[in-house]
């Protein structure tokens, strides 16, 4: 899938895939998976971009997650992916979220 052989793909989900996945974690994910998931939307900014991409698949979109922890290697996949359409791109590291479009 990916020209450069040192980023991995890790997960490809359609968009009906997608929300059916959000909407099972909602349903089923426990009491302590809601209570981080409500920590991480009180004090980050993960809610706003959970919402985005929930967004993006409930249109239908396809949602593609990539490791690539060089920067040279987040470059070319950023620009593969943005030859094909891609949008609402980022790379995510510990701390950081970097807006890739």
């Amino acid at each position: 899938m990916w020209t450069c052989s040192t980023a991995r793909p890790r997960s490809k989900l359609d968009g009906p895939s997608a929300v059916e996945a959000a909407s099972s974690f909602r349903q089923h994910g426990g009491r302590l998976r809601r209570v981080q998931a409500w920590l991480s939307e009180a004090f980050s900014d993960d809610g706003e971009y959970t919402r985005i991409y929930e967004r993006e698949a409930e249109r239908g979109h396809y949602l593609v997650i990539a490791h690539a922890a060089r920067p040279e290697v987040v470059e070319s996949v950023r620009q593969v992916l943005h030859a094909h359409g891609a949008h609402s791109m980022r790379h995510f590291e510990l701390l950081t979220v970097t807006d890739l479009w």
